[in-house]
């Protein structure tokens, strides 16, 4: 994953390196599009615990989150998330 998505999680998490990076497929709906995953982890610092920030980016519906939290309440959040988010039946016409 590069560009400005990357970008987002080096300036909140200078520290952060990417340990994970996959094409995904949208979870539900009809159009079955893909997407990318990338996985971060930056180690804890002081009072930080260790984070760990999940980054997905679906571009035929321009749908871009990020869940970044300590590495243990992460396991299952963004599984979750994107299970009960609201899909796109189709791709959109370009």
């Amino acid at each position: 994953m590069r560009g400005a998505a990357r970008a987002d999680v080096a300036r909140s998490l200078p520290d952060a390196r990417l340990v994970a990076e996959e094409e995904v497929a949208a979870p539900h709906g009809e159009n079955r599009a893909f997407g990318r995953m990338a996985v971060f982890e930056a180690a804890g610092a002081g009072q930080r615990p260790a984070l760990r920030s999940t980054l997905r980016l679906y571009c035929p519906w321009a749908v871009k989150y990020r869940v970044t939290g300590p590495d243990a309440a992460l396991a299952a959040a963004p599984e979750a998330f994107m299970t009960e988010l609201p899909w796109p039946k189709a791709s959109p016409a370009l």
